[in-house]
């Protein structure tokens, strides 16, 4: 890796245009930003890259922020490589936070790029954190209002594409049962396949006073206005741990022109009965969704 400069920031006025235009001081960013996209970095290396990135532009903190917003790196945006070379197993982006900091009111442009990365590789948690920063451009509700709100009580969805056309979305829901009974219902969305999609739960009752609520999964694609839904193959998982180990219960797959209701066969868990599914310290629904695009 390259080392970063500790000397005083230079106080060199340089227009944006200037900056893009010169190839070493392109390639110096390109090096320095690197540092953050593709290896494992902690919040004060992020705020060190920034800085050095702040010294290249000349000081400015304006042209830094035109600057990031080029699509000078591989022909997207910082802000893109960032959120599409997260590290799975991790929901903090210290780069991201930076990047966002120094780049100020973004511009619809870089928005959509934004936008773009998270339909590569979707992180409900750090979508949240960039949501307000994209008022212009559509924007998904991750997660229905619930009496259970924020924190560690927020569902968790991730999806990235392993390869062409298939798709692994992970979630974790806490306080499902508790959730369920106190809202009735619960909707997610999240993009995958490039495209929307809705995750929804929904409570059933008979109201004879003898039989117990019932809780279905639905997926629905929400394509753009026009457009029909994608053929598509869906497998869920549910997961459960017993000791030390996890368990994954498989519900069949399934095609639709559109993709169906997912009934889970395993009645105690439906109906609101204590399983391991559900009996850990959060109460959480954990599972798995494998999306795959049907060939026409």
């Amino acid at each position: 890796m390259m080392a970063l400069t500790t000397d005083a920031t230079p106080r060199i006025h340089l227009e944006p245009s200037q900056v893009l235009k010169d190839d070493h001081r392109v390639k110096r960013l390109i090096a320095t930003l690197s540092e953050g996209i593709f290896y494992d970095i902690d919040s004060k290396k992020a705020s060190e890259i920034l800085q050095e990135c702040l010294k290249i532009c000349g000081g400015s903190n304006e042209t830094l922020s035109q600057v990031l917003q080029d699509k000078f790196f591989g022909d997207h945006t910082p802000f893109y490589w960032a959120i599409t070379n997260k590290d799975p197993q991790s929901h903090a982006l210290p780069l991201l936070e930076e990047l966002a900091f120094y780049g100020g009111a973004l511009t619809k442009e870089t928005q959509e790029d934004i936008v773009e990365a998270f339909r590569v590789k979707f992180d409900s948690v750090v979508y949240s954190t960039m949501k307000h920063r994209l008022m212009r451009v559509s924007t998904l509700d991750t997660c229905s209002p619930s009496f259970f709100q924020g924190g560690e009580h927020s569902p968790i969805v991730t999806a990235s594409s392993e390869y062409d056309g298939v798709t692994t979305v992970r979630f974790e829901i806490p306080r499902f049962f508790d959730r369920l009974l106190a809202d009735g219902e619960l909707s997610l969305q999240f993009y995958a396949l490039r495209a929307t999609f809705c995750l929804s739960v929904s409570v059933t009752r008979k109201g004879d006073g003898r039989s117990r609520p019932r809780w279905d999964f639905n997926l629905a694609e929400l394509p753009p206005s026009g457009h029909r839904p994608m053929g598509i193959y869906t497998v869920l998982q549910i997961h459960s741990e017993d000791g030390r180990e996890k368990h994954a219960r498989s519900y069949g797959g399934f095609y639709h022109p559109a993709p169906p209701k997912m009934e889970v066969d395993e009645l105690r868990l439906v109906e609101f009965y204590r399983t391991p599914y559900t009996a850990n310290e959060r109460g959480a629904l954990s599972g798995e969704l494998t999306l795959n695009k049907a060939s026409r």
